[in-house]
């Protein structure tokens, strides 16, 4: 018998160390082990999302790497690349495979997986880290009711996996309540990473705050800057690390900042060594993305604080390590929530307690996702719907 051949499908992959890769490369790994009579085989492109390298061993994976026609941070264009390049990902892998399971990169990746696997009459996990194509209306690309969009969505609602893995409760329940999907759903946060030694921080006197990765989108750049404007630079420091389409509105913003520091890139130590990190989302982006960098503060023992909406997959299921900035109708954060969650970082017994619920539910989060990779696993090894069984080795 022919083993079973499993393709996993993202934009990026490691060593590039965008966080959907390294959630891809994880998977991967524990597959490998797991199912070993399977062949795995990795499709992503030669993109590059962020400087620096990721170390990952993911088994013994092959990965196979399509040309990028886009790299830039301009929204239109990488828009009509990923269409190109989702699509050809999507052929690629459904056409050597019996099984994929495709993130949500490049955006509309699943109409494309979607359309492949019914005509080549394969299985699909879809993996939602993105909500496309909702979340180009949050994001302002598109209308709501635009034809193009509509169109797009019809063929969302249309286009059913066979099994879901998605980020949280309420991404879940979003999913359920706007496309209408049930079927089987396995729940996994994005983020979830190891522990570095904790080094001491490196400006006594005062509590430094990170936030790193890509600021784009789905993340208000109003959040950060009254942030910085509202903490006393005498008790506060941070350190940004950001790329992504709204980065540079944020260097001009902040430009001469006494208690802004930016680097190229934080390595995993220095998220560690931090007091708390910012993560913020868009009210309008609520369930159709969930922030990672929430997951890997907490699961670094840090608390955060965190900007967007209370009813977020990041605040309910993280919310007794931060402290919350909730956004209103219009967009806007009131000055005295802000001064409140600057006021609780600032006090030890407070930060303390934060960072000791940061530490249970990091125990909670590595907990869920053993279990929900063996989940996955026994759904791939039993056939899932259509009889497709992993032969014993």
């Amino acid at each position: 018998m022919e083993p079973l051949k499993i393709g996993v499908i993202n934009r990026f992959y490691p060593p590039d160390p965008a966080p959907t890769g390294l959630a891809a490369a994880e998977l991967v790994g524990f597959l490998c082990q797991r199912l070993p009579a399977a062949s795995l085989t990795v499709y992503a492109t030669k993109a590059r999302y962020a400087p620096g390298c990721a170390e990952v061993t993911d088994g013994a994976a092959r990965v196979v790497r399509l040309p990028s026609l886009y790299d830039g941070k301009a929204s239109l264009p990488r828009l009509a690349a990923s269409l190109f390049e989702g699509r050809a990902l999507a052929r690629r892998a459904t056409k050597d495979c019996d099984l994929v399971i495709a993130l949500t990169d490049p955006p509309l990746l699943p109409l494309w997986v979607g359309a492949a696997v019914r005509r080549y009459r394969r299985r699909w996990i879809e993996w939602t880290m993105d909500l496309y194509p909702a979340f180009l209306v949050a994001a302002g690309v598109v209308g709501a009711s635009q034809p193009f969009y509509r169109h797009l969505d019809r063929q969302a609602r249309r286009l059913r996996p066979n099994y879901m893995i998605c980020l949280g409760v309420g991404q879940r329940h979003w999913l359920e309540n706007h496309r209408g999907v049930e079927v089987p759903t396995t729940l996994l946060p994005s983020g979830i990473c190891p522990v570095p030694p904790r080094r001491a921080e490196e400006n006594p006197g005062r509590l430094t705050i990170v936030c790193a990765g890509n600021y784009g989108a789905a993340h208000p750049v109003r959040a950060l800057v009254e942030l910085i404007e509202r903490a006393d630079p005498a008790r506060f420091y941070f350190v940004l690390a950001l790329h992504g389409s709204r980065s540079a509105d944020l260097r001009r913003r902040l430009d001469g900042h006494p208690a802004v520091e930016w680097r190229e890139r934080l390595s995993p130590e220095d998220l560690a060594a931090a007091a708390a990190h910012f993560v913020c989302l868009a009210g309008a982006a609520t369930h159709l993305c969930v922030p990672s960098k929430a997951v890997t503060a907490v699961c670094l023992g840090r608390p955060f604080l965190f900007a967007g909406s209370p009813e977020g997959d990041s605040w309910q299921r993280l919310g007794p390590a931060g402290w919350l900035i909730p956004e209103r109708p219009d967009g806007s954060y009131r000055a005295a929530d802000i001064d409140a969650a600057l006021a609780g970082l600032a006090d030890p017994e407070e930060r303390a307690a934060k960072a000791a619920a940061a530490r249970f539910l990091a125990a909670r989060l590595n907990e869920t996702q053993a279990s929900a990779f063996e989940t996955i696993a026994a759904w791939i090894e039993a056939g899932g719907p259509g009889g497709l069984q992993v032969p014993r080795p």
